[in-house]
Parts: C-alpha cells; sequence; structure tokens
C-alpha cells in the first residue's frame, strides 16, 4: 500500500516536474473533480486533456509515472488497500495543489 508519506513524496516530485514542464497547472487543476484515478479527472488529465494521451507523448513507462505520483505502484494487495493508497496519492495532490507546495527536486 502507498502510505500518505509515501505519497506526498511521490506527488513533490510531480508538482515539482509540473512546475518546470506545465507551469501554471494549479490554474487548470479544478480540486473538486480530482481523481487519480479517472483520466480526465486526474492532473494530466484536466491539465493535458487525457492521462493516457500525455504520457504517450511524454513516453513515460509505468516506473516513471509511479515516481512522479500519477499513479500508484502496481502490487498485489486487497481493493481496500489499493482504495486506500488511491486515496493517499489524491489528498498529496490536493495538499500541493492547494498550498502551492514546491517540493522536493526530482
Amino acid at each position: 500500500m502507498l502510505t500518505l508519506e509515501q505519497a506526498r513524496e511521490a506527488a513533490g516530485r510531480g508538482g515539482v516536474w509540473m512546475d518546470r514542464y506545465r507551469p501554471g497547472w494549479r490554474r487548470k487543476v479544478n480540486p473538486r473533480r480530482l481523481n487519480l484515478k479517472l483520466r480526465d479527472s486526474c492532473i494530466l488529465g484536466q491539465v493535458d486533456g487525457d492521462y493516457h494521451q500525455a504520457v504517450s507523448r511524454l513516453r513515460w513507462k509505468s516506473e516513471r509515472k509511479t515516481q512522479l505520483g500519477f499513479l500508484i505502484p502496481w502490487v498485489e494487495t486487497s481493493w481496500e488497500e489499493e482504495a486506500a493508497s488511491w486515496e493517499n496519492l489524491n489528498r498529496a495532490w490536493l495538499e500541493i495543489h492547494s498550498n502551492g507546495h514546491k517540493s522536493r527536486k526530482s
């Protein structure tokens, strides 16, 4: 399971990436719609229009998406733990979005 601290670290790296390569991304993200599980409601989906198209253009593999907090790590786990991982990742991104947090370098 992705803990909240792990989610904050990953989303922090993703926030640094977004600040560098998608300046102004916070203005494009509606926090009430934020759902990292849905391709049009996640961070990249809201900023670039579609998550799958965005990561395809970026040529990111799952490991990179996970490192930057756009995807939870794939591990065999219960449905409840998977849901908790997504919730932790959503919470971490909401924190970064709402406070303009400049996170750790990737």
